[in-house]
């Protein structure tokens, strides 16, 4: 890999754990954080049901 493939990486893999240490911070017990202090909207459920179907189906059809 390229200097600049590393970089694009390191800065993605930082972003995403700045922004989980950020939506974190507050959270005050371990059930809290599982549960989502059950504020998650029907949109946001939709959305991650959608992404692990899709995940699910692209796993199994791509070798094939």
């Amino acid at each position: 890999m390229h200097l600049i493939d590393w970089i694009v990486l390191l800065a993605t893999l930082g972003l995403i754990v700045g922004y989980g240490v950020y939506k974190t911070r507050r959270s005050a017990s371990a059930g809290e954080l599982l549960s989502g202090s059950k504020d998650v909207g029907a949109m946001t459920i939709g959305l991650g049901i959608m992404a692990t179907q899709a995940s699910a189906i692209t796993f199994l059809s791509t070798p094939g």
